[in-house]
This record gives C-alpha cells, structure tokens and sequence, in this order.
C-alpha cells in the first residue's frame, strides 16, 4: 500500500497533467480533476498538503451576462467543489454582472471549465427542445430554470452525502480530521478573507423568483437536469 507521501506525489502528478493543456482536450482534463478529488477523499488528504505555496485565494470570472438561471448552475458547481461563486452588479455598467469563483487554483479552474460546460449544455438543450413546440414562447426558460433547479439540488444532495458518509467512517479509517465537513465549513472564511484582503465591495443580486410558464419546458428541463453529467 503507498504511503500517504507517495499518495500526495500521485495526486500532484495527476494534477499536473491536467494543468498541461498541451496534453488531451477539456474531457481529459475533467477526467482527470475528477480522479483527483476522489483520491482525496479516499485517502483523507487535505487540500493544503497538496498545494503548499498555494493560499487558497485565487479567484477568476464568467466574463458574460448570464441568466439567473446559469448562476444558479455555476453556485451549485462552487458550492460541491469547496468554492464560493459571487455574482455582483457592476456599478460601472449596470446592465452586466461580475462572476466570480474563490478558491483554491485546482479547484476554480474546475468549477469554472464545469459551470461552463453545463451552461452551455442546458442553454443548448433548451433552443433544441424550444424547435418542437415553436408556439411555445415560454420552453426555453421553463426548461433552463427547471433544468438549473434540479442540478441546483442534486449538488447539494452530493454534498450532504459526502458529508454524511465522511461522518459514517470510524475513526481509525478517517485520521486526525473530516477533510471534507473541514473543507465545506471552510470556504465561507477564505471568501470573506478574501474580499477583506483585496478591499471588495460586492453587493449580493437577490435571486429572482422562479417561473415556470411552459409545462412541457418544465418536464424536459426536470428530465435534462436530473441526467446530465455534475461530477
């Protein structure tokens, strides 16, 4: 069995090939990032032992106006990959919004190349699902909002299971400390932090009401949602 020095050498080497994006393509590097984080939990590795020079800090943006909709999917992905995703007004232009993810480097780049992917998924979804019931002016966002809900709340199922099953683990079996619930708790300090740190004034958008007008954009967005790929 490989020490857990051996085991952190592994998880570097893998993470290493998927920062190369000389090597393979975003499915490759997403195969990857996934194999990563289950290594982790597996072995109760914490983040910090893995990027030692990193203060889990760094931060990067969705340089586009997207809908409540997309924010809802790009929360849910920084909520289950120990980040935290704001949305602010931009008071220099209010009609776009700033998108940002705060985390750790590994994993802000993950959840931005998966909110991106899912995004751009359910928003393809949506117009090709809107062409059969062309009468219907209401598919496309009864789909998105459906759609964005459901993945909204199957990762918040994966992260209470996570938890839960951490928690199961006895205590010989875990070591010193639950990585992941230490992780989770976490992430709401380092935001904080991090807005303190870089003197950031962010005004939080309440979210809006959700509306479903199109009962068929409603059934095809719950079924999209519940089948499509979040890990």
């Amino acid at each position: 069995m490989a020490t857990r020095e051996e085991m952190i050498l592994k998880i570097k080497k893998i993470m290493a090939t998927a920062n190369d994006t000389s090597e393979g393509g975003e499915h490759e590097r997403e195969t990857a990032m996934a194999m990563v984080q289950k290594l982790l939990i597996k072995h109760r590795i914490d983040l910090s032992e893995i990027n030692e020079t990193d203060d889990n800090t760094t931060q990067d943006f969705l340089y586009e106006n997207i809908s409540p909709a997309f924010r809802r999917i790009a929360r849910a992905i920084a909520n289950m990959n120990f980040c935290k995703y704001i949305y602010s007004v931009n008071p220099k232009r209010p009609s776009y919004g700033n998108h940002q993810f705060i985390g750790s480097d590994i994993d802000v780049q993950a959840c931005i190349a998966l909110a991106k992917h899912l995004i751009l998924s359910v928003r393809r979804e949506a117009r090709q699902g809107a062409k059969l019931y062309p009468h219907d002016k209401s598919y496309t966002r009864s789909f998105e909002n459906a759609a964005s809900c459901r993945i909204r709340d199957r990762a918040k199922e994966n992260v209470a299971n996570a938890i839960e099953q951490e928690k199961n683990i006895s205590s010989d079996q875990l070591g010193t400390s639950l990585v992941i619930t230490t992780a989770y708790e976490k992430i709401d300090e380092i935001a904080t932090a991090y807005l303190e740190k870089t003197k950031q004034s962010v005004t939080l958008v309440a979210p809006r009401a959700i509306k479903i007008n199109s009962s068929q954009g409603y059934k095809d967005g719950v079924e999209y949602g519940n089948k499509v790929e979040i890990t």
